[in-house]
């Protein structure tokens, strides 16, 4: 209605315009409460109203096209008669007033893109790992033991009796670090134990809720102590372990820190320990050595900290070997005020500030091996006569050190050569693949209408079966890898599952991979996908897929098929002299009226329908898109044309993956038009219709978001469907 009262101020009210108005609206419904705004009141001649009458009638054939459009299934024809001009009236200018009609189909594009020469893809082996039933863990209050006598049942020893062959065990117990310490104690810790030298094994608990100024796990002043396989959890703790006052001998493996405040394993003043195969995580640093000598830190993986991967401070002799520290904020190993050290195998990779710190005298290789350094690789430093060593030196910064002999990454485990991608479950093996594409062809803005990821299936060892070859394509957002650096350990992560099929013959099979590529070309421009079948570790069956790499006869590619801009248009002007022209859109699946430079939404698409899905608090969205082909034809007549419209296809883009739940955490829509007015009006009704359903709906110009029921991030909760209609619309 606010575009009807500025229309009467324009055009002063006059009785019997404001009658026929009426009368309009008793011919033609629902949608000229719209239109009313647009009439002017002075059609008082018969001219204006033979004018009128035919306006109407091109009018009402314009919304049968769009109708008929929208009834088109895969295969399906209809047409709409449009009588586009009139002819002389009998006075005035002697020439017709002629209409015109003018289809603009979308600039649609295909590209194939291919990996790039750099070797980006890639097929890494995993290591078989067996199935291991999950923990059922017992809640339990915080475990505080000082002195050999009170390892008790009732401070949660489950049995031993203390001596070498037969130590305390403490295991399997869930513990909520905020239930408090016991008279005595003020610290919030998981497990305090302190002051013993009996033997000793805390494995399998999970330890939670404490404080930023209190630690999962501390041993004070213990000799003979062992803490495997138990997780700092929901903290965050000041520290995940801790192993402080002269606390030697001690063993502590497998455990998971992850999210401390301070550091995931804290060393202080202890010496003769073992620190092996834990992980680290986005802690302040993942494992810290302070006044402690005769470490040896092995297996371990720190990656993601604020600070280092691995630091020593004032702590001599120890021997860091095959850890992993990687995407660290500044150093992956610091080493300050300490020497002796020596320091070979590991892994140091992608490090923001350097890979490697060390203020001290330390030995960063063994006389024949030294570390693998992901900024010092070939080609840009070469292993010329490929015996696995980069031949020149690696400095390390903050001194004189040096790593005689850098290792080249995966040297003797190295696939991006091979002809062929593995994808498989085996007794010895899990096999993955990654591949990278630069999507720099595709112009930024463009609707892509789908991206599918193509594959030849060249062999299959073994006999199909449901669970394992049943190939699974996956988003990955780290592009920082290539074939030449990609190992095991250093796998990015895969995230979503965008896509599968079971693959059960050779030949050439497709997954698609459109919402992710619609996320990277707003971007980085760059796709990373990764490959594995839906089971691994299935040593009973073992299967095994070959698809043709890049270096294949049959090598992958990327097709992603856009529209530039705009989906189409179907464009009606009818041309009058006694009455106000106007022109009709069809876009996007809606039709826009434009007069005198105003445009309204005349009939809404059914662009996007919301409804609840099931009771699991989850809610479906169906999005339709068409998008108008065929070549572009403008026709400037008085005569009737007949526009054709046949659906040359229709299909789902994007649609759940069955039996894998929602798809979505939220819905994003946006509309490419200069109609901002008319679309705007739409979006907004649309978006209000969600929000009184509890659907969370925001609007941002011609931008839709819906969140669904669940705001919280990383939550989905949205089965998204999407639709692509193509249309061919010809005119005779």
């Amino acid at each position: 209605m606010g575009s009807m009262s500025r229309r009467n101020e324009k055009y002063p009210s006059e009785e019997q315009g404001v009658s026929e108005v009426v009368g309009f609206i008793l011919i033609i419904g629902l949608i000229v409460t719209v239109f009313s705004a647009f009439y002017p009141v002075y059609r008082q001649t018969t001219i204006h109203q033979l004018e009128a009458d035919h306006i109407d009638a091109v009018e009402s054939s314009f919304l049968d096209l769009k109708s008929n459009v929208e009834d088109l299934g895969a295969g399906d024809s209809n047409s709409a008669n449009i009588k586009l001009g009139r002819d002389k009236i009998g006075f005035g200018p002697d020439s017709p007033r002629a209409g015109a009609l003018l289809v603009s189909p979308a600039n649609l594009e295909t590209v194939i893109i291919y990996p790039s020469d750099d070797a980006y893809v890639t097929e890494i082996h995993v290591p078989y790992v067996p199935y291991v039933p999950p923990l059922v863990r017992i809640s339990h209050d915080p475990i505080y033991i000082e002195g050999n006598a009170n390892f008790t049942a009732a401070n949660g020893v489950t049995g031993g009796a203390g001596t070498q062959s037969n130590p305390w065990i403490i295991e399997n117990w869930s513990i909520n670090a905020a239930a408090g310490p016991p008279p005595g104690w003020e610290s919030y810790d998981g497990i305090v134990i302190y002051n013993t030298t009996d033997y000793f094994i805390v494995r399998n608990c999970l330890v939670e809720n404490g404080g930023s100024d209190y630690t999962g796990i501390w041993l004070g002043t213990v000799k003979n102590g062992r803490v495997e396989n138990n997780v700092m959890g929901n903290g965050p703790f000041s520290y995940g372990i801790a192993v402080v006052w002269g606390s030697d001998n001690n063993i502590v493996t497998g455990n998971t820190c992850n999210g401390m405040m301070g550091n995931g394993i804290f060393v202080w003043e202890s010496d003769n320990n073992t620190v092996s195969n834990n992980t680290c995580s986005n802690n302040n640093s993942g494992i810290y050595l302070y006044d402690s000598d005769n470490i040896n830190l092995t297996n371990n993986t720190c990656e993601n900290n604020l600070f280092h991967g691995i630091y020593l401070a004032g702590s001599s002799n120890n021997t860091l070997t095959n850890n992993t520290c990687s995407n660290n904020s500044y150093y992956g190993i610091c080493i300050e005020d300490s020497y002796s050290n020596t320091i070979t195998l590991n892994r140091l990779l992608t490090n923001t500030e350097n890979n490697a710190y060390d203020a001290g005298t330390n030995a960063w290789d063994n006389g024949s091996a030294g570390n693998y350094w992901s900024d010092w690789q070939p080609p840009a430093h070469p292993d010329a006569n490929g015996n696995g060593i980069v031949d020149n030196a690696r400095p390390i910064a903050g001194g004189s050190n040096k790593d005689n002999y850098p290792l080249v990454i995966n040297f003797l485990t190295r696939f991006g050569g091979d002809t062929s991608l593995l994808v498989a479950s085996m007794s010895d093996s899990n096999k993955r693949a990654f591949l990278m594409f630069s999507l720099e062809n595709v112009p930024t803005g463009a609707m892509v209408l789908k991206a599918d990821l193509w594959l030849y299936c060249d062999n299959i060892y073994g006999s199909p079966t449901k669970d394992v070859t049943d190939v699974r394509c996956y988003s990955v957002d780290n592009d920082n890898w290539s074939e030449n650096n990609l190992i095991w350990e250093n796998q990015p992560i895969m995230q979503n599952a965008l896509d599968s099929l079971y693959v059960n013959q050779v030949g050439w099979i497709s997954l698609a991979a459109k919402d992710f590529v619609v996320q990277k070309i707003d971007g980085n421009n760059i796709v990373s996908l990764g490959l594995k079948t839906r089971q691994e570790n299935y040593a009973n069956n073992e299967r095994c897929i070959s698809f043709s790499s890049k270096e294949g006869n049959s090598g992958p590619y990327l097709e992603v098929t856009y529209v530039d801009s705009t989906c189409g248009t179907v464009e009606l002007h009818v041309t009058n002299e006694f009455y106000p022209s106007r022109t009709y859109m069809y876009e996007e699946g809606g039709v826009v009226m434009i007069q005198d430079g105003v445009n309204i939404m005349a009939s809404e698409p059914t662009m996007v329908t919301a409804s609840d899905a099931g009771g699991d608090n989850f809610i479906r969205v169906n999005a339709n898109f068409s998008v108008i082909e065929d070549i572009q034809t403008s026709i400037a007549s008085t005569d009737t044309v007949t526009i054709h419209a046949t659906c040359t296809g229709s299909r789902y883009v994007v649609a759940p993956v069955e039996g894998q739940g929602p798809n979505r955490e939220n819905v994003i829509i946006t509309i490419s038009s200069i109609y901002n007015n008319a679309w705007s009006g739409y979006l907004q009704k649309l978006c209000d219709g969600l929000n009184a359903s509890g659907y969370n709906a925001s609007l941002d110009g011609l931008t839709l978001t819906i969140l669904g029921k669940n705001t919280e991030p990383g939550v989905k909760d949205i089965y998204y469907y999407e639709t692509l209609k193509e249309i061919e619309v010809t005119v005779t």
